[in-house]
């Protein structure tokens, strides 16, 4: 008996190519890792806060050729369902060290001796910091310590680094009455 090939789906194929096109466009952009992801496999990247959907279809049409335009939903409905990408700000409270040694350890890929350098020199750093606040927790029975409650507070620049994030000059106080 002859096998029935009526009927299916024609429109997957038709736009596999378009699906190609906005996978390229969506995987050359700058995303910064989530800083509390455990887990390499799922987590979630973030684009800059002043970017949208809307802005990256703009950006994306006027990159794209003409046999690969795609329309906004589309677009859209690609760009959530097979993509974690949110928009934020960037890290407030991440350590400059860290900072510095996870890039070197992201650039460096075909020389394993400097790699696994960088990574004992990143392990022994997170045990110095481990051993700093361990000492931070212990109480002193003649100290007084005071807590205050800053979270309305809008550090100006908005910077991943710690250090320039505790010495910034310009803050903006939210009042709320």
């Amino acid at each position: 008996m002859a096998q029935e090939n009526r009927g299916g789906d024609h429109k997957s194929k038709k736009n596999e190519g378009r699906r190609e096109a906005i996978r390229s466009f969506l995987e050359s952009l700058k995303c910064q890792e989530s800083h509390y992801c455990r887990s390499k496999s799922a987590c979630r990247v973030y684009l800059p806060p002043e970017l949208n959907i809307r802005k990256l279809y703009q950006m994306y049409l006027n990159s794209a050729l003409d046999n690969v335009m795609v329309k906004e939903p589309f677009f859209r409905r690609e760009f959530c369902t097979k993509y974690n990408i949110g928009f934020g700000s960037p890290r407030t409270d991440v350590c400059s060290t860290c900072i510095q040694i996870s890039e070197k350890i992201k650039q460096v890929i075909d020389d394993p001796p400097t790699k696994a350098a960088l990574m004992a020199q990143k392990t022994v750093h997170k045990l110095k910091v481990q051993a700093f606040f361990a000492l931070l927790k212990e109480e002193y029975p003649e100290m007084i310590m005071l807590s205050f409650e800053c979270q309305k507070n809008l550090p100006l620049p908005k910077l991943p680094d710690q250090e320039a994030y505790c010495s910034k000059q310009y803050n903006f106080y939210y009042c709320l009455w």
